[in-house]
This record gives C-alpha cells, structure tokens and sequence, in this order.
C-alpha cells in the first residue's frame, strides 16, 4: 500500500496545494511544487506525507541547478 494524497491529508485546501505540486513535480518543475506544498503545509502541520514530498522535491531541485 502507497500512501496518496486522498488518504493521508486531511484538510481539502492542503489537498489541492498537494496535488498542484505533484503535477508540478511531474513536469520537473520542483520550484513550483516547493511553493505549493508550503501552502499546503501551512494548511496541515507534521504531516509526514507533505514532508517527505517536500524533501524530495528539495532534493531534486538541487541536483538539476
């Protein structure tokens, strides 16, 4: 079982920030998935999901500058 966006984040504001950085993300544009998922995790605190989103999104904007 894979943990998703529909399962793990509560709150329906952070859910949509949520999804704009995973298609973000899909189109390499890691910057732009930062952003959102600040806002969504803005919206929801300590969640572990948005964090490991975050960091991977953190991660793969510094290996492609």
């Amino acid at each position: 079982y894979e943990e998703n966006l529909e399962d793990t984040i509560n709150n329906p504001q952070a859910r949509r920030f949520a999804r704009l950085a995973c298609e973000a993300m899909k189109q390499k544009d890691y910057r732009s998935a930062l952003t959102q998922l600040k806002m969504a995790a803005s919206m929801e605190r300590n969640n572990t999901y948005l964090e490991k989103l975050t960091k991977e999104a953190d991660e793969k904007l510094k290996r492609n500058q």
